[in-house]
């Protein structure tokens, strides 16, 4: 904890020094921002094999690590050789920052949020120039597209990725996937570019193409949840929720103790109508994540399908305690107390749940049915 919360608040200021010292005086061979982009373009990832893969790349690792007087610290050294965290010099900021272990890997992540956090200083500074007619998203990425010229974003993946990100979340579905398959022209192993070029194709409706792009992304990062989950959505769009099943094995056979496949597994076997495989999935996930108030809410709400009302009333209460902020939990614990004929206390869930989300229509639909079978009427 120590290592991670030390890198994630490194001045953003000192190492922007730090590089610019070193670009300076290298004749731009040696800096943080090497680092950065050659980090970048293995897949943006913080663990030993980005760091053994950066450590190849500019000569750190070479059978085994460097450390001391076998650093290079002449101009002939390799491109990004410098700064080291494993020279001789630098054991005083290791022990401030805690070990060496994928150090190199975490620095470069700090630093590419740091220039993320530039660029988008630049944009809110832009603003004043620009006739604003939009939502503070939008506003950015009108900005942003409006101002490239006085802006000069920095050219690397983050400045790409965040133009191509809020294009898709400003719903320009084919910018962001002209804007992502650019970026992957020069970054082909950016798993999130990846995953999100196949969250523009399915929005396009072309979910084929949106299926190979979260398989991509899985090939890249075989862990990664997100494209699980888009990869399900997009079988589901194909019809093909099988297959969506075979991945989340695919999952569970790398990390046997995934509470987020059991779970996504669960909903799968529920949408098949395999009620009884979903229940088991569940409480597989619940196994290895406890506090999953989603959990106990499907499974209440599979309980009260199977008229095992009581069960699902349980179920709800714990998912109650665990998540009191949920409307969908109120919800379901509302029509579950009026299955078992508890029609006041079904209307107290029903008005929380409103209170909570005044625009959930499923909860307005259940309390009309409540106060019918009341006798009253709004």
């Amino acid at each position: 904890m120590r290592k991670s919360y030390s890198i994630a608040k490194f001045p953003c200021d000192d190492l922007t020094t730090i590089d610019r010292l070193w670009m300076q005086h290298s004749n731009n061979r040696f800096g943080i921002s090497i680092w950065r982009d050659i980090w970048l373009s293995f897949g943006c990832k913080v663990d030993n094999d980005a760091e053994h893969r950066l450590g190849k790349a500019v000569g750190w690792y070479e059978g085994g690590w460097k450390f001391g007087d076998k650093i290079d610290f002449s101009l002939s050294a390799p491109v990004g050789h410098l700064p080291s965290l494993f020279s001789a010099k630098s054991g005083v900021l290791l022990r401030i920052l805690g070990c060496a272990e994928m150090m190199h890997s975490a620095l470069a992540w700090r630093f590419a949020n740091c220039s993320l956090t530039e660029l988008e200083q630049s944009l809110d500074m832009a603003q004043p120039q620009i006739d604003v007619k939009y939502e503070q998203r939008g506003t950015t990425l009108e900005v942003y597209i409006a101002s490239q010229e006085p802006l000069t974003p920095i050219n690397s993946l983050e400045a790409d990725y965040s133009k191509a990100s809020l294009l898709l979340n400003a719903k320009r579905y084919a910018e962001a996937l002209e804007s992502f398959e650019a970026l992957l022209q020069i970054y082909p192993n950016c798993v999130d570019a990846h995953r999100d070029r196949g969250l523009a194709l399915g929005s396009l409706g072309r979910h084929e193409e949106a299926l190979t792009a979260f398989e991509t992304a899985l090939q890249l990062d075989p862990t990664s949840e997100s494209a699980y989950f888009y990869k399900e959505s997009a079988l589901y769009n194909l019809g093909r929720l099988g297959e969506a099943l075979q991945s989340y094995e695919t999952l569970l056979r790398r990390n046997p103790k995934s509470a987020f496949g059991y779970f996504r597994k669960g909903i799968v076997f529920h949408q098949l109508r395999r009620h009884e495989e979903a229940l088991d999935s569940w409480e597989q996930s619940l196994s290895f994540d406890p506090n999953n108030a989603e959990a106990y809410r499907h499974i209440g709400a599979v309980l009260d399908n199977l008229q095992r009302h009581d069960e699902a009333l349980l179920c709800l209460n714990e998912a109650l305690r665990l998540d009191p902020s949920s409307a969908l939990v109120h919800h379901s614990r509302g029509a579950i107390l009026d299955n078992l004929g508890r029609h006041e206390e079904a209307l107290l869930s029903l008005d929380e749940a409103l209170r909570l989300n005044p625009n959930h229509a499923g909860a307005y639909h259940s309390r009309k049915i409540v106060l019918d079978k009341l006798g009253q009427h709004q």
